[in-house]
């Protein structure tokens, strides 16, 4: 039997082993299962350790690589690897520019008023890569990684598609607090950036991710909604197992 590891189950059996019932150890560790561990887990853990929200005994690209090498686990889509070490995939430079440039005769968007937003970006800069979430309003949501790899056309399940839409409400209502911005730039290790494509051109704005993740940013509301987003990509990569 195949089986996906929940982040909070990974995190129990490998520094809270204490907190991981005796059942479902036996499950895990007994041979008789494939057990699946999604890179989408792997980023979350990163948030919080970056966040001050978690402990770990070593950074957790080191954690990631180490507990796929001790425990033998298989890793689902996005590679573990791929996700910790540093490069610049051109895919994603690729990927990142063509929703940039996305307008509403592009989307063949012609029915009714033009939205106020298009499409939103969330770019978080991590040591080993850039972490991009995208929200469109055709209900297209993909997660991309700088150094390769995503989760794309996330959108066209309805739990993400939901939740996409929210963000995009969300960001129509902080469009005040964001700049016009002609080419903006990934973010630094440890930076936010919001970029709204808007009919009118792009609009962003930066942000420390250590203050929006801790609520102590005017937009905190717009960053809790992308984590809302990769919340529910991360369920349905369960399902998909």
């Amino acid at each position: 039997m195949r089986i996906l590891l929940d982040t909070n189950a990974w995190l129990w059996m490998t520094v809270d082993s204490g907190r991981l019932g005796p059942v479902a150890r036996k499950i895990v560790l007994s041979g008789e299962n494939e057990v699946v561990l999604s890179a989408v887990s792997a980023w979350e853990i990163s948030i919080k350790w970056a966040l001050g929200k978690l402990h770990l005994p070593v950074p957790p690209n080191e954690f990631a690589i180490a507990s796929l090498r001790e425990t033998g686990f298989t890793r689902l889509d996005i590679s573990f690897e791929d996700s910790c070490y540093d490069s610049f995939d051109e895919a994603y430079l690729g990927l990142r520019s063509q929703v940039l440039g996305l307008t509403v005769d592009g989307l063949g968007l012609i029915a009714g008023p033009a939205p106020a937003v298009i499409a939103v970006l969330m770019e978080t800069g991590y040591p080993g890569a850039v972490a991009l979430l995208v929200g469109v309003v055709d209900g297209s949501t993909s997660l991309y990684l700088s150094n390769g790899g995503g989760v794309f056309r996330a959108g066209e399940h309805a739990h993400v598609a939901d939740a996409t839409g929210h963000w995009l409400r969300a960001c129509g209502e902080e469009l005040a607090r964001l700049a016009p911005v002609a080419e903006p730039l990934p973010p630094e290790v440890g930076v936010t950036e919001f970029v709204a494509v808007t009919p009118g051109g792009l609009l962003a704005a930066t942000a420390p991710e250590a203050e929006l993740g801790a609520g102590q940013h005017v937009l905190s509301p717009l960053f809790y909604a992308g984590q809302a987003v990769l919340t529910q990509i991360r369920l349905l990569d369960e399902q998909r197992s």
